[in-house]
């Protein structure tokens, strides 16, 4: 599947980047939160361990519901890895050359299932910034 989705307000409009065909649907956010990784806040709750060295300039931080590594010189987190009941799920953080998060690539491997969706961020805007008429067709 490959198709870029733009949410605002109640509405969401899903296009087919292969056919480039596109909908405008109704949207509650059950779609988003129904998937944990748009949930996805490595920092946002939990207890975390001391960093931990791994090599060069890279750290391991352990938390309750998975590990952090963070480039220390750069000052970014690099992947974020966790597992819990023979699932588990890697996701890796690319960042371009000025140091803003460009892609994520989010692994996951449940009952012998892999699954790989990456988002790739071509241009970060506030939602303040999209006009109201957005979805007005």
């Amino acid at each position: 599947m490959n198709q870029r989705s733009i949410v605002n307000g109640s509405k969401i409009k899903v296009i087919d980047l292969k056919t480039n065909k596109s909908q405008v649907l109704p949207y509650n956010g059950e779609a988003l939160e129904a998937m944990s990784y748009a949930q996805f806040n490595p920092l946002d709750a939990g207890e975390w361990g001391t960093p931990k060295f791994v090599s060069e300039n890279l750290y391991s931080i352990k938390g309750g519901k998975g590990s952090l590594f963070y480039n220390s010189k750069k000052k970014r987190i690099e992947k974020y890895a966790s597992e819990e009941d023979g699932k588990s799920m890697l996701t890796t953080f690319e960042y371009d050359v000025e140091n803003n998060l460009s892609r994520m690539i989010i692994d996951v491997d449940a009952d012998g299932v892999k699954t790989s969706v990456v988002t790739k961020i071509i241009r970060m805007r506030s939602s303040k910034d999209f006009p109201d008429v957005l979805f007005e067709f």
